[in-house]
């Protein structure tokens, strides 16, 4: 059966991480920024651009969350959702803008009201493997390449 499911990267919400935890590019859409559920979870390909998986957060703190990872090989971009709001974050976008890195950080405080909560290093958890037998989890520090 044809998956069918496609998403414009930027409309991709919590509640689609219900429906398919995983979600990679399309590999046969026109447009660069759609991506498909991945049916197949057994096993994960770490052989893509990325890989959208369902996660679970814990900051420093004891502060939960949940949202996704981005990954490729590597963990590299986390967001985490506070009600209906997504925060994410990017290992690139921490070392080369810093200035909206910061931004999206106080945003995430403010949210839930703590504006010196520790939230990084953050420790995550999927329920995925990639094929190598890896655990997608560990911990995520934009701070550290």
């Amino acid at each position: 059966m044809e998956n069918i499911v496609r998403i414009k990267l930027g409309e991709l919400r919590p509640e689609h991480f219900e429906q398919f935890p995983v979600w990679a590019l399309a590999e046969d859409a026109e447009d660069e920024d759609v991506l498909s559920p991945v049916l197949d979870t057994d096993g994960l390909p770490d052989d893509t651009d990325a890989l959208m998986v369902k996660a679970d957060f814990l900051t420093p703190n004891g502060l939960h969350f949940k949202g996704h990872v981005v990954a490729d090989v590597d963990v590299y971009g986390v967001a985490l959702n506070v009600g209906d709001m997504e925060f994410n974050f990017n290992k690139h976008v921490f070392l080369h803008m810093p200035d909206i890195a910061e931004q999206t950080l106080a945003e995430l405080r403010a949210a839930i009201g703590d504006e010196k909560a520790p939230i990084f290093p953050l420790t995550f958890k999927t329920d995925y493997r990639f094929r190598d037998g890896d655990l997608i989890a560990g911990i995520f520090d934009p701070h550290k390449t």
